[in-house]
């Protein structure tokens, strides 16, 4: 029988502590302690799942550990980023945590325990949860509907690599395992099948052994055998779909069926398309797995355009807590845009104060200065440091530049941010006019002051990725470009003549509110 939680108050055995940090990381378990007491529903919503689920003793014997000790246990691993061996030892040996947790004189559970019970609540549970902390921090007016933040985190999806035939391989022992459970519990439904799992893993493992063979008959026995791949897989999707319409008109549910089928779909479309079509899918549209869907490729190499992205959602993070206004890029003491971040004696410069780089007023969003670097600014950092009388080294983090005619907007008020540019590849920090943007001038040329006015030797800086040509005022290279939408793109060198003046300067749209209430 599982007890939901027990009345029973325990010593707490960890020793006070003057130290700040540790006072500091205990007042969040505290606090957390205190969001369960507010929210009793939250142990209420986790014991439904484990009463039904985890194992129970057929004499009726009580639980030993209750389910609010194993919800606070997985707090702990989610709040320690622990796996369950270290939090199982992490909480064993912390009087602290094990107060937390509720345990009192008795061992802590064991790992193989705690992962049983983690696997057993479900994806609804949680989100159940998470609405239920949702809306006590609204009444808290702790979180309000009024402004959306943006987190800019990214983990490493724990995912094998993903080859097509290791994902079709996925697909179809997935499918199989869910269609062979159904047999199993509904045999009413009469659905049978032999699925002949060794078969299928014997063609994906051919694959795999011979598909980055020379030899042209390897060659061509590995593209057979995706045939037959593709085949096998394409027949348990079909099975699969027929099963689930079976299953609907019986007034059963098969929601993880229903969840694999259409991702199984997309990964047997882009295998298609790439071993028959010679087409590669983009990367934005490929599945990299099966169980982690929501899994996106950033490439290594591209240092470039990761950087201005993650200072992309450094900006929007800044938009949404300043009333959705960009900062004013003139605060300059002088008419100077500078390149630095630091003062001499080592602290971060102000926006207000001369020569400093317009980064740091995004230095509470973007973490890191590097961030605003670029591998391939580094060199022609060196001719600005000389020309600008810096010290070499110290502009390294100055690699775009930000469209100056954005200071003090509402980006509320500006439509199409995708087509508004924010910040690119430049040498100079600060643009506002014809002779340093994309656009053409007057003249019919951009950039005209970097390809025949005072500085020519900052031109190649511009368009400096992929670079084909030597010549001083022309690169056949590329530019990368941030807009206020977050997305970054490249643009290849041009004269400027297709380039719109609106991506600088945006037409703007009266805001209108709602007359007051009667």
């Amino acid at each position: 029988m599982r007890t939901k939680s027990t009345k029973q108050q325990y010593f707490d055995f960890s020793r006070k502590s003057s130290i700040k940090v540790v006072n500091e990381y205990r007042k969040k378990y505290k606090i957390i302690s205190q969001l369960l007491d507010k929210n009793p529903q939250l142990v209420s919503l986790v014991h439904q799942d484990l009463a039904k689920m985890l194992s129970q003793s057929k004499r009726g014997r009580k639980s030993e550990y209750t389910s609010e000790q194993i919800l606070s246990s997985l707090i702990v691993m989610f709040v320690e980023q622990d796996s369950l061996r270290q939090v199982v030892i992490r909480i064993e040996n912390s009087e602290f945590l094990r107060h937390f947790v509720g345990l009192g004189i008795k061992s802590m559970m064991d790992f193989s325990f705690l992962d049983k019970a983690f696997c057993v609540l479900s994806d609804r549970t949680w989100k159940t949860m998470n609405r239920v902390l949702a809306e006590y921090a609204k009444e808290q007016e702790k979180i309000s509907a009024e402004k959306l933040r943006l987190d800019t985190t990214v983990y490493e999806t724990n995912i094998h690599y993903p080859t097509d035939s290791s994902l079709l391989w996925d697909s179809f022992r997935t499918l199989a395992r869910l269609l062979q459970q159904i047999q199993q519990e509904l045999p009413q439904l009469a659905l049978k099948h032999r699925f002949h799992l060794n078969k299928v893993k014997k063609l994906a493992y051919f694959i795999t052994r011979n598909g980055g063979s020379n030899n042209k008959s390897k060659r061509r026995k590995v593209k057979s055998t995706y045939r037959q791949l593709l085949a096998r897989v394409n027949w348990i999707a079909e099975v699969a779909r027929e099963a689930l319409v079976i299953l609907h008109r019986a007034g059963y549910e098969a929601e993880l069926l229903a969840h694999y089928i259409p991702i199984v779909e997309t990964i047997v479309s882009q295998a298609e398309q790439r071993v028959f079509q010679g087409v590669m899918v983009a990367a934005d549209e490929k599945v990299y797995s099966l169980f982690e869907e929501h899994t996106e490729l950033l490439k290594r190499g591209k240092a470039c355009k990761a950087h201005l992205k993650s200072i992309g959602l450094g900006i929007l993070m800044y938009l949404q807590d300043n009333e959705y206004t960009m900062p004013d890029f003139h605060t300059h003491t002088t008419p100077c845009n500078g390149h630095l971040w630091y003062h001499s004696s080592g602290r971060l410069l102000k926006a207000s104060e001369n020569r400093s780089y317009w980064g740091v007023i995004y230095a509470d969003y973007v973490k890191e200065p590097k961030l605003f670097g670029c591998p391939s600014y580094k060199n022609f950092s060196q001719i600005v440091a000389q020309e600008m009388l810096y010290t070499t080294g110290e502009i390294e983090n100055s690699a775009y530049s930000m469209n100056g005619w954005l200071t003090e907007e509402k980006s509320v008020i500006i439509p199409r941010h995708s087509e508004v540019v924010v910040a690119h590849d430049h040498m100079e920090p600060r643009i506002e006019n014809g002779n340093d943007m994309l656009y053409a001038n007057s003249s019919g040329v951009n950039f005209e002051h970097y390809r025949t006015g005072g500085r020519t030797s900052w031109y190649r800086g511009i368009f400096r990725h992929s670079v084909k040509s030597a010549r001083d005022d022309e690169t056949g290279g590329k530019l990368n470009c941030l807009w206020l939408d977050g997305h970054v793109t490249t643009i290849n060198e041009t004269l400027g003549e297709e380039i719109p003046k609106r991506w600088y300067d945006p037409p703007r749209q009266k805001l209108i509110c709602p007359p007051p209430l009667p």
